[in-house]
């Protein structure tokens, strides 16, 4: 969404060097939109349909998408603050937000082998 408010995000900030690399901010952009409905689309299954003995494995996936592009991310900013481009609060703040995913992902498949139990 920001990317999408500021356009020019990419030539504001060195942080970003790496990734304009990578792709361009309508590129990114889309990317995020789409890991933001993935996550949508598995935690309304979650909320909507009790019951349903694979909402634990549709929310394990949605998170292992969210630490795949979280990660890429983090080490864009990561790269951008080794070469002197960058700072390390980037690296800070998008890091736990793999760290988050990945607890997502051990509670989702934690949930999983607990209704498998009760099965």
């Amino acid at each position: 969404m920001g990317f999408q408010i500021m356009p020019d995000m990419f030539t504001l900030s060195p942080s970003y060097s790496t990734l304009a690399r990578w792709a361009t901010e309508q590129t990114w952009s889309m990317v995020f939109a789409g890991c933001g409905l993935i996550r949508m689309a598995a935690l309304t299954i979650n909320g909507t349909f009790k019951g349903f003995a694979f909402s634990p494995h549709i929310r394990a996936v949605a998170s292992v998408v969210g630490a795949a592009i979280w990660s890429q991310v983090s080490l864009g900013f990561l790269l951008a603050a080794v070469t002197g481009e960058g700072a390390l609060s980037g690296v800070i703040g998008w890091s736990t937000m793999v760290l988050l995913e990945i607890m997502n992902t051990y509670r989702s498949w934690w949930d999983v082998g607990k209704n498998a139990a009760r099965r």
